[in-house]
């Protein structure tokens, strides 16, 4: 959700909005400029003026009437003492949350949760994911639009996004990072991001070192990049897959691996696991097949987080699991994944289930 704010440009009205910046989107318009308002209404407004009269009054309920019909119970008036005092009874006519300034970040916020019970202030962590998230979600989107010459470009973005993932996750917050993700729509965005997430977490978690932990973060933002040559019908089919689209879908591995192969800065770990993240330790898996002691303990670890990704994720035809229930579907998965790591990741498990739960 959004807000728009409506000041009269004044150091003390600017001061009260800037409470705002990192904790919801927020669109900043001048009074003097209300011709040039957005037609779009915005989820609440709230208006900051360091000196009220009966023309600006006049011209706010004006506003309000005709180009933001219905938003008069989702509005925030932010004045000066004295004026909230002299025009307590013309304030009274927009049923708005008055406030004093100046304000301080509690007083302001209160005051917006009773003007719109159902709108909800991110945390600043959140918002500065989110916008992390932006460029990678975008860059997966040209990827997958299948444009052979946006190819190197979408697979450098990529690697130089993964300095984004590893510095947001420890400087943000794993539950930053995910609930940032969480408001992506595409899927094989989302999925991507989420698994480079997991990915960065446990490498810290494990205690990768420096140079160890982005080579993992890296090799999951990249794992899927073989999708760009699966129709989007397919791709995003909201039905389940018949057994001739899913033997399409399992070309992936090695479409990705041919990729990575046309770029030397792509390390040989992402190559790795980009072609063998679906091998199953019992030789179930695909592309080749390969099982046991074939199958390295980074990709081993990958396979891990992919498909526990996949079940904690929502489809058309599917319903999200509970981490702990897609924790079990692992831990069932007997000689088909290694249960040391299976062991390993539930403390991952607790921290998404920790986040799930935080953003409720």
């Amino acid at each position: 959700m959004n807000i728009l704010a409506i000041t009269d440009g004044t150091k003390e009205t600017s001061q009260a909005i800037s409470l705002l910046d990192g904790y919801a989107q927020v669109d900043v318009q001048l009074i003097s400029r209300m011709s040039q308002m957005p037609s779009k209404p915005p989820s609440l407004v709230v208006v900051a003026l360091s000196k009220c009269s009966e023309r600006i009054l006049n011209a706010l309920a004006s506003l309000l009437e005709t180009r933001f019909k219905g938003l008069r119970n989702r509005l925030v008036l932010c004045v000066s003492i004295n004026d909230k005092a002299h025009y307590a009874s013309r304030l009274k006519l927009f049923s708005a949350e008055v406030v004093s300034l100046p304000t301080d970040r509690d007083r302001l916020f209160h005051a917006i949760k009773k003007a719109d019970p159902t709108f909800k202030l991110q945390s600043k962590s959140v918002v500065l994911a989110t916008k992390a998230t932006q460029t990678l979600s975008n860059t997966f989107s040209t990827f997958l639009a299948n444009d052979e010459d946006a190819q190197e470009h979408c697979v450098e973005t990529i690697l130089e996004s993964t300095v984004t993932v590893d510095g947001a996750v420890t400087e943000l917050g794993f539950d930053a990072w995910m609930m940032a993700v969480a408001e992506h729509h595409s899927y094989t965005a989302r999925h991507c991001m989420s698994v480079a997430g997991f990915a960065s977490q446990w490498g810290a978690t494990l205690g990768f070192s420096k140079a160890d932990r982005p080579r993992f973060t890296e090799a999951a933002l990249l794992h899927d990049v073989g999708k760009v040559v699966i129709p989007l019908e397919i791709l995003d089919k909201p039905s389940r897959l018949t057994p001739g689209e899913r033997s399409v879908i399992e070309i992936h591995p090695a479409e990705g691996l041919k990729i990575l192969e046309k770029n030397p800065k792509v390390s040989q770990l992402a190559k790795d696991i980009t072609f063998s993240h679906h091998e199953l330790l019992d030789g179930s898996g695909y592309p080749n097949g390969i099982s046991g002691d074939e199958i390295s303990d980074p990709v081993r670890c990958s396979t891990i987080i992919d498909i526990y990704s996949a079940l904690v994720d929502t489809r058309p035809y599917k319903q999200a699991m509970v981490p702990y229930e897609a924790y079990q579907v692992l831990a069932s998965m007997k000689g088909k994944l290694d249960p040391h790591l299976v062991d390993a990741f539930r403390p991952i498990v607790e921290m998404h289930h920790d986040t799930l739960k935080q953003a409720a």
